[in-house]
């Protein structure tokens, strides 16, 4: 799998993967050879309670990660389980300073809190009819990651808040159709009805 890591622009993986034993160990040793090759490494710690043993094994697992990760996407409510924190300046701050470059913090339909190079910044959602909230925040982030990753080999590289604003916004859009009909997986949009 070391060679699969090093032809990758992108690692993307989710908490639900760290809460047994042996993906655990596959996923930590994965990130850690992606994150060496220079392999952008994005995260969700998305929190699903029923499947730790406590509250305290989960952010134990889920902060364990946190040193080796590019960019985090986190709702508003996973904020303080994994910073102490419920205030976003505060909490994306002590998410950056353990050296994450991006902090992503969904709000539901307000849109979407970012922490990028010292700044942050809030792009508004999109107004829609919810028909079903299941999928919108992996919509949210394959959109971020998508429209980065067309940037090139270095995702990351030169990257302005203008140009980062841009892609939230796209990113928030994507959310709001996957949102605005039922089903998850079968209600994100494609490439096309977004563009088109």
């Amino acid at each position: 799998h070391a060679e699969a890591v090093q032809k990758s622009k992108v690692l993307h993986f989710g908490s639900v993967s760290l809460t047994q034993e042996t993906s655990r160990s596959a996923v930590l040793k994965t990130v850690e050879a992606a994150r060496q090759a220079g392999v952008l490494v994005s995260y969700d710690p998305n929190y699903r309670p029923a499947l730790w043993n406590s509250g305290e094994e989960a952010v134990t697992w889920m902060q364990k990660p946190l040193s080796m990760v590019d960019i985090i996407k986190l709702s508003e409510e996973e904020v303080p389980l994994l910073t102490g924190s419920d205030d976003l300046e505060e909490g994306s701050r002590c998410l950056a300073q353990q050296g994450i470059a991006l902090v992503l913090v969904t709000l539901g339909g307000r849109g979407a809190f970012c922490r990028w190079q010292e700044e942050t910044f809030t792009v508004p959602g999109v107004s829609v009819k919810i028909a079903d909230t299941n999928g919108a925040g992996d919509t949210f982030l394959g959109a971020v990651l998508s429209r980065l990753c067309r940037r090139g080999a270095q995702p990351l590289q030169n990257l302005d808040c203008r140009e980062l604003k841009d892609i939230v916004a796209f990113a928030n859009c994507a959310a709001a159709a996957t949102c605005s009909r039922s089903g998850a997986i079968p209600a994100m949009p494609t490439l096309k009805e977004l563009e088109g």
